[in-house]
């Protein structure tokens, strides 16, 4: 990722969640400004 801010972090998320055939029930993240924007996507 070339930095962390949010909109990056959740596309990278999203491209993770899309390759994989793994099923996500949760999400863990701390309190940094990655997730700020999470209620946005």
């Amino acid at each position: 990722m070339p930095n962390k801010q949010a909109g990056i972090v959740v596309e990278a998320f999203i491209d993770i969640v899309n390759s994989t055939f793994h099923n996500f029930k949760t999400l863990t993240s701390d309190n940094s400004t990655e997730f700020s924007g999470h209620r946005g996507y």
